[in-house]
């Protein structure tokens, strides 16, 4: 069997990693031969302040296991009791170690039930150790930790210059390089039929890339391993499928098409719209970046030339976050992450009337328009190409991070000129 430091905690059942912990704490064997603390394990009756220290102080120092549901005695497992939760605890785990520890260190967690009471819960949270230094910013602790045989303790002045200088020497190194785009590869674009009477529109053939779209790429700041197969394609497009249900469900039950690209490090998903010509596309690497594109200016009837949607716009920079968290989560990674935001009206305007900001497709979404963001819009066409980043730790990922995507869709009109209130477009934004 597997041990904790081999299991993939990501896909372990319940039955299989409670086999696990007993074996790996050799509870059934005579107290002094049972799993002893040390530099890389320690048990935890409760979750506390203190496994905040024993997390950072691995982080720190050479990594370990942690598991929270084990009494000890003398430093040696006791027995296996479980935290008493009528809900799962891993997220509220990650959530404190995410809001507690900067930078987040790259940790697993799982959890499974106690078989003898199902109101009780074993986690197991393994932590890598780092590069950087790991600062406990919980008021009232002290900020370094590190690992000294079975204890978290504040790191003495050498050790702590020890880890001033290896944090430098990292940053200095390391960067984050490239987009979430160029993860995903050149497939990864929005195309549109070319206008007639090109041959290629009469065969059918979607040859031009879309002069009016939107592309997102989300993309974790460490690596996270997806094995890409036939199962992690149909989770993947289950997952799509109830975050961006008006943009697949119409195509698939009416009449649209999907399609899929693969090749040995990623997967796209593409449905389309015949009337009008509207593509959309989802993607998933190997790596863990997730990645949406879709076209954005169509034909409005009543107009002479495309719209957008700045609420459509919204409702997909929100539900690409959502999505990207599911799987991510799904995947055991909780540390932060970078969003790249792309947008190209193609000369397209936002779709207005009487002042109020409506949507295309995203009905499901803001069912009623919005009210005026942009104090002093005149209906101008958007040209040119304008980009936006932002990096989200993962109690903002996975709590209410309203603000960060209203500002970032403010950035985004900004680079087109327009000057939105941003008191209203964040009362606009909403969690989907």
């Amino acid at each position: 069997m597997a041990d904790l430091n081999s299991i993939n905690l990501t896909i372990v059942s319940d039955s299989d990693l409670f086999s696990v912990i007993e074996d790996f704490t050799r509870i059934s064997l005579p107290q002094a031969d049972r799993q002893s603390e040390g530099y890389t394990v320690d048990f935890k009756r409760e979750w506390s302040d203190e496994s905040l220290r024993v997390i950072a102080a691995f982080a720190n120092t050479f990594g370990g296991i942690i598991i929270v549901g084990v009494s000890e005695v003398s430093g040696r497992a006791d027995q296996i009791i479980g935290v008493l939760s009528s809900r799962e605890v891993k997220t509220q785990f990650a959530s404190a170690i995410a809001s507690n520890i900067s930078p987040t260190p790259e940790f697993e967690i799982a959890e499974c039930l106690l078989p003898s009471d199902p109101s009780r819960r074993l986690a197991v949270i393994r932590v890598r150790p780092g590069n950087r230094i790991h600062y406990l910013v919980k008021k009232g602790s002290h900020p370094v930790y590190i690992r000294n045989e079975d204890q978290a303790i504040p790191a003495p002045a050498a050790d702590l210059r020890a880890l001033v200088e290896r944090d430098y020497s990292y940053r200095s190194r390391t960067a984050i390089s490239g987009s979430a785009f160029e993860s995903i590869g050149p497939s990864f674009k929005v195309t549109e039929m070319p206008p007639p009477p090109s041959p290629d529109r009469a065969r059918g053939i979607r040859s031009a890339v879309a002069q009016s779209y939107m592309r997102m790429g989300i993309q974790p700041t460490s690596t996270v391993s997806v094995d890409l197969d036939y199962q992690s394609e149909e989770r993947f497009k289950s997952s799509v499928s109830s975050r961006f249900h008006e943009l697949v469900s119409p195509v698939l039950d009416d009449f649209g098409a999907e399609s899929e690209v693969r090749d040995s490090k990623s997967y796209i998903y593409k449905v389309l719209r015949k009337d009008p010509d509207f593509e959309t596309l989802w993607a998933l690497t190997d790596s863990g970046t997730i990645g949406f594109a879709t076209a954005l200016g169509i034909p409005v009837a009543g107009l002479s030339g495309l719209a957008w949607s700045l609420p459509d716009l919204a409702a997909n920079i929100a539900s690409s976050l959502e999505l990207a968290n599911e799987i991510l989560v799904d995947y055991g990674y909780f540390g932060p992450i970078r969003l790249d935001l792309e947008v190209t009206p193609g000369g397209a305007i936002i779709l207005r009337d009487a002042g109020l900001f409506g949507t295309l497709f995203r009905q499901d979404a803001y069912p009623h328009a919005w009210p005026v963001v942009i104090p002093q819009y005149r209906q101008a066409p958007a040209n040119g190409l304008c980009r936006a980043e932002m990096t989200l730790g993962f109690n903002v990922r996975s709590g209410d991070w309203k603000s960060e995507v209203a500002d970032l869709l403010n950035r985004i009109l900004r680079g087109f000129g327009f000057a939105a209130d941003l008191k209203t477009l964040r009362g606009c934004i909403k969690k989907r």
